[in-house]
């Protein structure tokens, strides 16, 4: 049986690429330029199947994530259901099995304070108003075996501009934020 169709971005080859050329600005926040973009759809499989990618789709990290620093390009799409519709896959273009589950906030939601909100797009180079936090969503069976606990990362978000198609994730230095705080949403439970 062939794996479901699902619309997003991304596959490490392409027939054709394009450089996608940044700013100074944008340069000196990264490096590893200048990074390839695909320049048409193209399919990746990934463990939720296979996945449609456009350039639109693109998310380009120059400085990559925290522990993946030479993975700077992924593709952002909607996981199938029965996944919440907040909930997004973000999947390396360049190493395929590496991918992520996201949960996309604005900054006036992001579960942080305006003061660290604003610490985070500054660090970004992005402003606020443009921003969109990404926040890593961590799945694992409860300790007694029975259901799943799913916790996200407050800590360290992706702050993404989905005009520049560019992300940065940082480490907030309020040190209030856990790396696991539970997410109460799916079925009422933790």
């Amino acid at each position: 049986m062939a794996p479901a169709k699902h619309s997003g971005i991304g596959k490490a080859q392409s027939k054709e690429k394009r450089t996608m050329m940044l700013n100074q600005e944008n340069i000196k926040k990264g490096k590893g330029f200048p990074i390839t973009v695909p320049t048409e759809t193209v399919s990746v499989e990934t463990r939720f199947g296979v996945y449609e990618f456009t350039p639109q789709n693109t998310v380009v990290m120059p400085q990559g994530l925290v522990g993946f620093a030479d993975h700077q390009l992924f593709g952002l799409a909607n996981l199938p259901e029965p996944a919440p519709e907040d909930f997004k896959l973000l999947q390396s273009l360049a190493e395929l099995p590496l991918s992520f589950i996201v949960m996309p906030a604005s900054p006036a939601q992001a579960p942080i304070g305006p003061a660290d909100v604003e610490e985070a797009c500054t660090a970004a180079g992005i402003q606020p108003d443009k921003a969109v936090f990404l926040f890593v969503v961590t799945i694992r069976p409860k300790s007694d075996g029975v259901g799943i606990e799913m916790t996200t990362n407050l800590r360290a978000p992706i702050i993404f501009d989905p005009q520049t198609r560019l992300a940065r994730q940082h480490v907030l230095s309020n040190s209030q934020y856990p790396l696991r705080h539970p997410i109460e949403k799916w079925d009422g439970e933790a």
